[in-house]
């Protein structure tokens, strides 16, 4: 065989095997063009018609960001302890969790976490020794009766003498009250799903505002 034949045929050879090569490398940029564009179209649909997650493939409700439809199925929120929970830094308004330490729906609602709803087989224990003066002077303010928090509760239910009133912190473990003129029981049950807790109760004494009085003694002489 002739040089040149030689040069033919390699030639050939080498520009069909690139040729082959290049159909190759196309073929995979279009499939990997294809799926790409098939992801980003499907997260723009979902994106401005919400998502659902279930059974069939239904359009979501147009209110819906988020649609779940299951008939053997439901929604498993995240579950965590109280001070899991206290731990997550800068809570927005809505955050929902499962509170494991008190078995109750916990939802984040202006700058507080509240319990929507809780589980519960018997009423909390009684609320522990209660914080707060036994001796006040009528009419005064800003006097604060406390207690521990209660495992299981979900509100506390304070009782205070007649013509006093609760300020702040009605139905949690922290009240302030400006007292009136009668003296009486300060008391607090802790309360769950199930019922009350028997009552811890504190007898305070109202001592009333003294009037000073300037007397003048007439001169014998």
């Amino acid at each position: 065989m002739q040089n040149a034949d030689l040069i033919l045929v390699f030639g050939y050879f080498f520009f069909t095997f690139d040729l082959k090569t290049l159909s190759i490398m196309l073929n995979k940029f279009l499939y990997s063009f294809l799926f790409f564009a098939c992801c980003y179209f499907i997260s723009v649909t979902s994106f401005s018609q919400g998502i659902r997650v279930g059974q069939n493939n239904d359009t979501p409700d147009p209110s819906a960001g988020l649609e779940v439809d299951f008939n053997d199925k439901g929604l498993l929120m995240p579950r965590m302890t109280t001070a899991e929970r206290n731990q997550i830094q800068s809570p927005a308004n809505g955050l929902m969790i499962w509170n494991t330490s008190s078995n109750c729906l916990d939802v984040y609602v202006v700058n507080t976490w509240q319990s929507l709803t809780c589980g519960c087989s018997e009423p909390p224990e009684s609320p522990m020794l209660m914080n707060g003066s036994a001796s006040v002077c009528a009419g005064s303010a800003n006097n604060v009766y406390s207690i521990n928090p209660v495992e299981g509760a979900t509100a506390y239910i304070w009782a205070i003498p007649i013509g006093a009133t609760i300020t702040a912190g009605s139905g949690t473990t922290a009240i302030a009250v400006t007292f009136g003129s009668e003296s009486g029981d300060v008391s607090v049950k802790a309360r769950n799903n199930c019922g009350d807790s028997p009552a811890n109760t504190v007898s305070v004494t109202v001592d009333p505002i003294l009037s000073a009085g300037i007397s003048i003694a007439a001169d014998p002489q």
